[in-house]
């Protein structure tokens, strides 16, 4: 299972939602490296998802290691909110996205990957000082 502190990636503020319901305000770890965004048993649950008898696991592997894992896939809402006072519908809203749930993750509740979600935004990532910066942004906000 990967820890918190073995990541060194950006973190967004993100609200997950399902069939009208959302998930408290969470840090989630953004990874370009990840092909899946995978959410935590305990965030799916708080939401009211469950697997469905015809939900069979599948197979994944642990970002940054060779650790695998079972995940059950599912559609769910990713919203981008700014603060955690922000109303998800607000935010930057990817609906019906694939997510993953699995506690492959650890004590991250949240990691967003490139399937489904990241995918579908623009986004600029700086890691060198003094422009660390992350920025996401749906494709159509994009200047002319």
């Amino acid at each position: 299972m990967l820890q918190e502190h073995e990541v060194k990636a950006p973190k967004v503020l993100v609200r997950i939602g399902y069939e009208g319901h959302w998930s408290r305000p969470i840090r989630a770890l953004v990874d370009t490296g990840s092909p899946l965004t995978i959410i935590s048993p305990d965030v799916a649950q708080t939401l009211g998802w469950s697997p469905s008898p015809e939900t069979q696991l599948e197979d994944i592997q642990g970002v940054g290691s060779q650790q695998a894992a079972s995940a059950w896939k599912a559609m769910m809402d990713v919203a981008f909110v700014q603060s955690p006072a922000q109303e998800p519908t607000l935010g930057l809203l990817l609906q019906e996205t694939v997510v993953c749930v699995s506690p492959l993750i650890g004590q991250g509740p949240v990691l967003i990957g490139q399937h489904a979600s990241l995918e579908r935004l623009r986004f600029t990532q700086r890691n060198q000082p003094p422009f660390w910066d992350f920025e996401l942004a749906l494709p159509e906000e994009e200047e002319s």
